[in-house]
């Protein structure tokens, strides 16, 4: 062990010249014109785009528009998702495993084929949905098993 040859001196906490504000806690929302509840839902009982696997399904969110162009760092617009596994997401995000590679751009249009094709294939689904009245197996019956 080192030992020190000068003993640390005591010395008071610097002092702020201003004191802290006090900032109430904002809640983290996004504009409405981004959010689609239903899509996220749907999106994560499809397979993964990278994999073709159907376990631990997360949505990904492309940060770029389809022509390229940044949304920004905070913006997650539901409509541009694709449905990744986890493990995926994750390799999307360190550029290996399916995307090792992969230039910038390439995995943008990638994105953008899955994001079109998924966006329609939801909104067919949807469509029949609403097409089609639900019957009583369709629906969730809730049960309480508590049996005290």
């Amino acid at each position: 062990m080192l030992k020190r040859k000068t003993k640390l001196q005591a010395r008071t906490p610097l002092r702020r010249k201003q004191p802290l504000l006090a900032h109430p806690e904002l809640p983290r929302t996004r504009p409405s014109e981004y959010v689609d509840l239903e899509y996220l839902a749907w999106l994560r009982t499809q397979a993964c785009r990278a994999t073709g696997l159907s376990r631990r399904i997360v949505a990904h969110h492309a940060r770029h528009d389809a022509n390229g162009a940044s949304l920004g760092r905070n913006i997650k617009d539901d409509r541009r998702a694709i449905s990744l596994t986890w493990e995926a997401h994750q390799d999307r995000h360190a550029g290996r495993g399916f995307f090792r590679g992969m230039r910038r751009h390439e995995i943008h249009e990638w994105e953008d084929l899955w994001i079109e094709r998924q966006r329609a294939e939801f909104l067919a689904w949807k469509a029949k949905q609403e097409a089609t009245p639900p019957t009583g197996s369709e629906s969730f019956v809730f049960t309480n098993f508590d049996r005290s």
